[in-house]
């Protein structure tokens, strides 16, 4: 079906606010996939930090992209049915989403661009096992404290034994008497 020029630029004009606004952009191919399955994906990819997940015409989203420093390895990619994840925040978590539904339903992850690089399969993959934030500022805190805690130990084993000491000839003292 074909569009008009006024559809066009409204098009053009959201595909540029999305690139814009967007830290992480994933391609995939969900031809052949049951409309009930994406939309309950779209839902998941909208409550887990607002992503969105459109179907694109590539000519225009090519011509979004090419307003950008993107390499034109990119725009070459850009062939047949595309759907697009745009990604505002953690990358990872939606990433991680993206490759569980892919393998559920056996759909093709294209590539993705990582503020506005190339990132293939594979990287996509890679990015999808990086825990999320709030797990490593855990395991950050763990760590630190876990140093400061073996630290304090440290410090105060000479205070210890000297205590231990005080109180074995204090008991000692008790029983001779």
């Amino acid at each position: 079906m074909a569009i008009n020029k006024l559809k066009k630029q409204n098009l053009l004009s959201l595909y540029i606010e999305d690139i814009n606004s967007s830290e992480c952009i994933f391609f995939i191919d969900t031809s052949g996939i049951n409309v009930k399955v994406i939309d309950e994906f779209r839902n998941k990819l909208k409550v887990l930090n607002n992503s969105k997940y459109k179907l694109i015409k590539n000519t225009l989203f090519k011509i979004a992209l090419s307003n950008k420093n993107i390499d034109v390895s990119v725009l070459e990619k850009l062939f047949g049915y595309n759907a697009v994840i745009f990604s505002k925040s953690e990358s990872n978590l939606v990433s991680k989403e993206i490759v569980s539904f892919a393998e559920a339903n056996s759909v093709d992850i294209n590539f993705g661009l990582l503020d506005l690089n190339l990132i293939d399969k594979e990287e996509i993959i890679a990015l999808s096992k990086i825990p999320n934030k709030q797990v490593l500022v855990g395991n950050l805190i763990y760590v630190v404290n876990s140093h400061i805690s073996k630290l304090l130990n440290v410090l105060n084993y000479n205070t210890n034994l000297l205590v231990n000491s005080v109180v074995l000839i204090k008991d000692k003292k008790e029983v001779n008497v």
